[in-house]
Formats: C-alpha cells, structure tokens, sequence
C-alpha cells in the first residue's frame, strides 16, 4: 500500500482529508418530497370546506402534526447521510446510526465515476480477528497493517 505521499495506482492522489462526501441524489430527494407533501397537504387543508374544517376534533389535528413530524424526521434521516474520512477513521452516517471505521478495518473504499453524487461502496474487516475464513474467495484484499494509513481505490 503506498504511503500518503505516494501516488496511488495511475499517479493519482488520494483525496485530502479530512473530507466529506454526500450523496446530492439523497439530499435533494428528502428535500422535494417534503416541499411537494407540505404543498399538497396545505392546499388540501385550504380547499377544505369550513364545516369538514369544523369536523377535525384536536386530537385528530395533533395526529395529523405528528405524521406530519414523522415524515419530516424520516426525511432528515435520509437527507443527513455522509461518508466522513479523516486521517485516523473513516466516519460513516446512515439515517440516524453513525458508524466509525479506524482505517486498519477498511478494506476498501470506491466511489464510482461521478462521485460524490453516486452511492459509494465500502467494505470493512469483522471485529473477529478470523474474519478471512468468512469472507468470501477474492472478494476482499488482504488486511492493512496497525499503522495503516488512508487507502483509496
């Protein structure tokens, strides 16, 4: 594995950390959805007649809101993914579980063409240290040392 100084394979660089990626597709997805529900469900709300209006008691109003709230921390969840590297882990956050990786664990990091706007893939070592008798054959490369510093493919 080459040094951080080195250049990684085809003479590229690896990028400078500390970084952060997130997917654009995840951000702008939460973010229209939540504008185009609270649009349809306001002018639903308006067009109402007064005595449908009347019908609503306020336990079925606070129902609504806290649908309402629940999408609206739905769509957060899925608004605030990213994939953090920094020089000593790699942070990764889905929904609202965060994961920390130390960069020995990493096994691989790929970020296909048109990144950071595509999903991206990551493979980690089991906590086990027999995690290569599971591990399928040729899928994974070997395990980088203690001392391991960012790898990027």
């Amino acid at each position: 594995m080459p040094a951080g100084s080195e250049p990684l394979r085809g003479g590229a660089r690896g990028p400078d950390l500390p970084r952060v990626w997130r997917p654009l597709g995840a951000r702008l997805a939460g973010l229209m959805l939540g504008v185009v529900l609270f649009v349809v469900c306001a002018v639903a709300w308006l067009t109402f007649a007064p005595e449908v209006k009347a019908a609503f008691n306020t336990g079925q109003r606070l129902t609504l809101l806290g649908m309402g709230a629940l999408i609206a921390a739905l769509l957060h969840a899925l608004g605030r993914c990213r994939v953090e590297g920094r020089s000593d882990r790699l942070i990764v956050v889905n929904g609202y579980r965060r994961r920390e990786y130390a960069w020995a664990q990493v096994l691989a990091v790929t970020l296909p063409p048109g990144a950071p706007g595509r999903p991206w893939t990551w493979r980690t070592a089991p906590a086990s240290p027999r995690w290569a008798s599971r591990a399928p054959t040729g899928s994974v490369r070997a395990p980088p040392s203690e001392s391991c510093a960012p790898c990027w493919t």
